[in-house]
């Protein structure tokens, strides 16, 4: 058996720039008549799900890991309960979404396998706990302020009146997986036009050759396609997995090319094969030389843009692959600098 305990830790004072601040200046943004009582305070939340056998760890683990300060204080308290707040104090909690990755919870965990728990049984979700003296504030803006301190993306949140009683959303919990059977596309005996609207009407970016080509494979099979048969199909011959069209046959004029990124980038780098070029087109990116000590690995996507560095639950690539594969070069470089770009085009351009 397993039992749950809610870990809240106390700050006298938040690093800065602090969750504090982020909370006042969100509210004054959206309420700016707004009259803060005393300074708010922000508390982090960790939920722990450990072996009856592991109890009596979480008490050592809270204060001397999770608070980590003398300056903090960790409050154990068993269940999905929070400390009482001070009556005037109106509270917005923040936590991640069940099944979304938590990274701060990975951290707790490998603590708490250091620490002699059982880490295979143990579970560990994280949140905030913010918490504000203010006049007035009603629960809509409330709600508009936990907006701007969450990510709707991975965060859920819930808010507090003075005066409300907390009640936490099991962050443990879990949702069956849907057991709708298979999902079908008919493809054999459809026209063009149709061939192109699933495409469009699917967000597969595929032209009408692609779809004719697939529609072709499967009239040979005498079947039609299961939609997670056409997904994948689209994502394998997206730009973004294949380059279908800089590795496609182009003419432009006169000239013809086969592939058309070995036949230019590819062909001209390996021509000239200057010396200070230490890698080129065999890592996860190229590396220059600065001098015969230092190198410089260099990785450029069109859809790797710096504002958000950190995956969310789910995400391997589109957030943060610059970094991974310069990481990810050689022995591993070390990153110093984020360049910004960010391309697109029309959806139906695709």
């Amino acid at each position: 058996m397993s039992v749950t305990y809610t870990v809240t830790v106390i700050h006298d004072k938040d690093p800065q720039p602090s969750p504090q601040t982020e909370l006042r200046e969100a509210l004054q943004r959206v309420q700016p008549e707004v009259t803060i009582l005393r300074p708010p305070a922000s508390d982090p939340v960790y939920y722990l799900q450990v072996p009856d056998e592991d109890a009596d760890k979480v008490a050592v683990l809270a204060q001397e890991f999770l608070a980590g300060s003398p300056a903090c204080s960790a409050i154990v308290q068993k269940g999905l309960d929070l400390p009482a707040r001070a009556e005037d104090e109106a509270a917005i909690i923040v936590q991640r979404k069940p099944g979304v990755m938590d990274p701060v919870s990975q951290s707790v965990l490998h603590a708490m396998n250091e620490s002699g728990f059982q880490k295979d049984a143990c579970q560990v979700r994280t949140g905030w706990r913010y918490r504000v003296a203010a006049t007035p504030v009603s629960k809509d803006n409330l709600s508009e302020v936990a907006g701007e301190l969450g990510n709707e993306i991975v965060d859920e949140w819930f808010t507090y009146a003075e005066g409300e009683a907390e009640q936490i959303s099991d962050p443990f919990r879990t949702f069956p997986a849907e057991t709708g059977g298979r999902v079908e596309i008919e493809l054999l005996d459809v026209s063009d036009e149709r061939l192109q609207q699933i495409s469009d009407e699917g967000g597969l970016s595929l032209d009408l050759r692609e779809m004719q080509t697939i529609r072709d494979h499967y009239q040979g099979l005498g079947r039609n396609p299961s939609e997670i048969e056409l997904e994948t199909i689209a994502q394998t011959w997206s730009e973004h997995c294949c380059h279908k069209t800089l590795t496609g046959r182009i003419r432009h004029g006169d000239l013809v090319y086969g592939n058309m990124l070995k036949e230019t980038i590819f062909a001209v780098t390996r021509e000239l094969d200057k010396p200070w070029c230490w890698s080129v087109f065999k890592d996860n990116a190229g590396v220059i030389a600065i001098d015969d000590e230092w190198g410089v690995s260099f990785k450029v996507e069109t859809h790797n843009h710096p504002s958000a560095l950190e995956p969310y639950g789910g995400a391997g690539t589109g957030i943060g692959g610059v970094i991974r594969d310069t990481l990810g070069t050689g022995l591993g470089a070390r990153p110093v600098l984020n360049t910004d770009v960010f391309c697109f085009a029309p959806l139906d351009t695709a």
